[in-house]
């Protein structure tokens, strides 16, 4: 069984900077609203919240598959290009 371990700093990093992104652009929208159920800024930021904290509790294990997975990790720099491909269409 292949190790992804060497990866993990990496994914972790594009990981983090993605969820940085999406902060930015959450801050653009309006609050109307104290709740997930009257407004959309809020209830994505809490998803957002939720993310962050998988994001953070992420470990190199999490990248070593398992008996169970067919999991494929891919390679880090194809991460790196999505990252710039999503910040292209923002900007």
């Amino acid at each position: 069984m292949r190790c992804f371990a060497p990866h993990f700093q990496s994914c972790k990093a594009a990981l983090e900077s993605t969820t940085v992104l999406c902060r930015a652009l959450i801050d653009q929208l309006p609050r109307k609203g104290n709740t997930a159920q009257e407004c959309q800024r809020v209830a994505i930021t809490n998803a957002l919240n939720n993310l962050e904290q998988c994001v953070s509790g992420l470990a190199p294990e999490d990248f070593v598959p398992s008996q169970f997975s067919g999991d494929v990790v891919r390679d880090p720099k194809a991460i790196a290009k999505a990252i710039e491909r999503i910040k292209s269409a923002v900007v």
